[in-house]
């Protein structure tokens, strides 16, 4: 375990930050800010309130859901707030100071100096020594992380190790308690949960509309707090009773209901005739050289994993009806497999490929490019790949909250088939890897949503009976028994919060289910 950090000056926290990913500074910058708020608010006029609100609340946001650009908004708000830095309050000056400078951090890119300043303004504005002990139990929470693990829980774990000291407290329940409170009940109800909570139950607004909120232009800001409250009012009226609208599947692994009542794969992205007949001289070369591989590979022990990829893509090959999406598949899990095992090899970590097993293995590769592009639902998995090409993506994070819901669905073998919780490990560990790094990602993406959609599917008969409100824009799912429902809604609940980090690495591919997860939410507090 690594030893714990003592700070005392903001300079010794600038140097030890200044290698660290700028997560970790956007995110104590913030929290600093957030710490001090109620002093802040309590000393200044409510016209300047929606301002500080606006720059500690944006800042915040930032850390929290870093796959979103927030620059603009948050330099925006940074030099809103700045406005009006003539209003004087000897003692609430350097709170002022602490909101700017968070907001700053998460508009800049050279963060060192901000949060330097938000540390140095929060902790001359509150007690010293609880402020410090507050930021070594964030960098000790950061510093545990493993390596891919997201930094964004820290923005909803609790803001203070223990009691927040009564220059805290005591100006924070003045405010909650006052008659300014309704009028910015919104705001109030978002810090009482940062303030209090820990994980879901520190985040008020929710994902969907927290970067709603954190997205508006100028324009909206700029508005009376009156104007802006009553707007942020209605959407959470409308959140808590809008309607889930379940998608319909994309292209990818496609599940369904079986016989036996559990979820599991089925045929999708099955060739037409015309596309059949048209491809049997490929497909005959691909089975011959699929097979000889086989052969090249029974005798050797050194090479096992990879052929029981090649034998696993046999078995898809040779399944009636053949599926592009599983096939595409398979031939992504050979392509990990072939890079994988080149860079063993040339490390010497592996001995050489026995003979002709290269050669085949390419062959192998080859054919089956050719068979998925000559295929229109191979032309679509291909084209849609393009949109996983985002190199600003945190793709460890992705790959490690992937592989957590594997590990919850490897658990539920009375919801989920044998299939499904043998393949999900292998894609979540393949996210980001391999010559086509967006295709490993895509597979996983579209598999995970296709889960959810299904799962959704599966519940949502339950679920309309219970205050959700649902339609489904695809096929309405069959064969779900009272037993599916049960054990789908319990899986759910039970790895709400693997599932919600996963949503929230995902970007919008699983923006839909907020809904849903938010009815989850409140059926376990209720």
């Amino acid at each position: 375990m690594a030893m714990a950090l003592e700070f005392t000056k903001p300079e010794q926290l600038e140097k030890f930050l200044a290698d660290k990913p700028a997560q970790w500074s956007h995110l104590i910058a913030a929290r600093a800010a957030l710490r001090v708020l109620p002093m802040a608010l309590a000393g200044l006029s409510e016209e300047h309130w929606l301002a500080v609100l606006r720059a500690c609340y944006i800042s915040w946001a930032a850390g929290k859901y870093p796959a979103h650009d927030m620059t603009r908004s948050a330099a925006r708000s940074a030099a809103r707030s700045a406005a009006f830095s003539a209003v004087r309050s000897a003692a609430r000056s350097a709170v002022r100071s602490a909101a700017r400078s968070a907001a700053r951090s998460a508009a800049f890119s050279a963060a060192g100096s901000a949060v330097r300043s938000a540390v140095r303004s929060a902790a001359d504005s509150a007690a010293d020594s609880a402020v410090w002990r507050a930021i070594r139990t964030d960098v000790d929470w950061l510093r545990t992380r493993g390596e891919g693990q997201s930094f964004a829980g820290l923005a909803l774990s609790p803001l203070w190790p223990g009691e927040a000291p009564p220059s805290v407290t005591e100006p924070w329940q003045t405010i909650a308690g006052g008659k300014l409170a309704t009028d910015h009940a919104p705001w109030i109800n978002w810090y009482q949960a940062l303030l209090t909570g820990n994980g879901p139950s520190a985040d008020y607004f929710g994902p969907d509309l927290t970067l709603r909120i954190a997205q508006q232009p100028d324009e909206w800001w700029n508005r009376p707090a009156a104007l802006v409250n009553a707007d942020i009012a209605a959407w959470l009226k409308l959140r808590d009773s809008e309607k889930l609208i379940i998608p319909e599947t994309e292209p990818g692994i496609t599940l369904g209901v079986a016989e036996d009542g559990r979820i599991g794969v089925v045929p999708s992205g099955v060739p037409t005739l015309t596309e059949q007949n048209a491809n049997e001289g490929i497909l005959e070369i691909l089975n011959e050289t699929v097979e000889e591989l086989q052969v090249r590979l029974s005798g050797s022990n050194a090479f096992a994993m990879l052929l029981g990829d090649v034998n696993k893509y046999a078995a898809c090959l040779r399944r009636q009806p053949l599926s592009i999406d599983q096939l595409y598949l398979r031939g992504n899990n050979l392509e990990i497999a072939r890079a994988h095992l080149t860079k063993a090899i040339a490390a010497r970590d592996m001995p050489d490929m026995p003979i002709g097993v290269a050669a085949g293995l390419d062959s192998v590769l080859s054919t089956h490019g050719l068979l998925i592009a000559s295929t229109h639902q191979g032309q679509v998995l291909l084209e849609r790949s393009h949109q996983y090409e985002n190199k600003n993506a945190d793709i460890a994070a992705q790959r490690l909250a992937a592989r957590q819901f594997a590990d919850a669905i490897a658990g539920a073998d009375k919801l989920f088939s044998d299939q499904v919780r043998e393949e999900w490990p292998g894609m979540a560990d393949g996210v980001g890897r391999g010559p086509y790094p967006e295709r490993s990602t895509q597979v996983a993406m579209s598999a995970n949503r296709n889960l959810f959609i299904t799962i959704a599917t599966v519940v949502v008969f339950e679920t309309l009976k219970d205050g959700l409100a649902a339609s489904v824009v695809g096929t309405t799912m069959t064969g779900a028994t009272a037993e599916t429902i049960n054990y789908a809604l319990a899986f759910l609940t039970n790895h709400l919060p693997t599932i919600r980090e996963l949503a929230a690495v995902s970007g919008p591919h699983l923006q839909w289910m907020e809904p849903l997860l938010r009815y989850l939410q409140r059926r376990m507090t209720s």
